[in-house]
């Protein structure tokens, strides 16, 4: 067996260090339109993944309703609620919201002191796979396009997009529908966007299974960690802020993580914005 002195061990560790911060990320791809990365990934539909989100979800309810543990991932779904402090009803529009795990969190803080109307728009799959596991009750539900979830909601206190926007085959004509519901607060946030051109740049993102929804995959699920690759969209911001200009007011502008989409036409960072409704 071969002993290391203790400046060789430090050495080796100095060495290693220098060689992670040297090694190159992983750049994302870059496609000419959404369609064409699509054909090189799964879809935030696949099937898989909605599986593994709802399990989450259905376990991140049950370990709340026993515990109070929480992480600093739920800040932005607090800082949302803290729009509305004031008011005893809530009629919240949370697009892309997943399985519903912003009301969960939502209803653990604020408890049945305060009535909510949470409506969720999400994908057909994710839909049909939240409502079979019996995740809708009377405060929360599951809607698969914008204009059924607005239907029986004359006015949203907040329409709520967090990490959603980017993911849609076309957040414009997403983020245009949503600014012309009737809604008091618009918040937006973990939305990657383009400083320097009118530009949308489309990539494919690869993530682990189990990063994506609150928590680990829940064991009895039997399904594999693996990597999954999916389309997104670099936002521009200035046609982005065209569009909210026309129809809001931006009360607060927030600057977001630095560096969080690292591609081949660049590195982006993400921005938020809480926008209140002028017309």
């Amino acid at each position: 067996m071969i002993e290391l002195t203790g400046m060789e061990i430090i050495n080796k560790l100095k060495n290693s260090v220098i060689n992670l911060l040297q090694a190159k990320p992983k750049l994302f791809d870059i496609y000419p339109n959404y369609e064409k990365a699509l054909e090189g990934g799964l879809g935030y539909d696949e099937k898989k993944l909605v599986e593994v989100i709802v399990a989450k979800a259905l376990a991140f309810k049950k370990d709340l309703s026993t515990n109070n543990n929480l992480d600093l991932s739920i800040s932005r779904t607090v800082f949302a609620l803290s729009l509305l402090y004031k008011k005893s009803s809530l009629t919240i529009l949370d697009f892309g919201g997943g399985a519903g795990t912003h009301y969960t969190l939502a209803k653990k803080l604020l408890g049945d002191k305060v009535s909510i109307k949470w409506h969720v728009v999400e994908t057909e799959m994710m839909v049909k796979e939240a409502k079979n596991n019996n995740l809708e009750n009377e405060e929360l539900k599951f809607f698969k396009d914008i204009d059924s979830a607005i239907d029986d909601i004359d006015s949203f206190d907040l329409i709520y997009a967090n990490s959603s926007l980017t993911y849609t085959d076309d957040p414009m004509k997403y983020l245009n529908k949503l600014l012309n519901t009737n809604f008091d607060l618009f918040y937006i946030t973990r939305t990657p966007m383009n400083e320097k051109s009118k530009e949308n740049i489309v990539g494919l993102q690869s993530s682990k299974l189990s990063t994506n929804g609150q928590g680990n995959i829940p064991e009895g699920l039997n399904i594999e960690d693996e990597v999954i690759k999916y389309p997104f969209t670099i936002i521009s911001k200035s046609v982005l802020e065209k569009a909210i200009k026309k129809k809001t007011k931006i009360k607060f502008f927030i600057r977001e993580e630095v560096g969080s989409y690292q591609t081949k036409a660049g590195n982006f960072r993400m921005f938020g914005y809480v926008l209140k409704k002028t017309n």
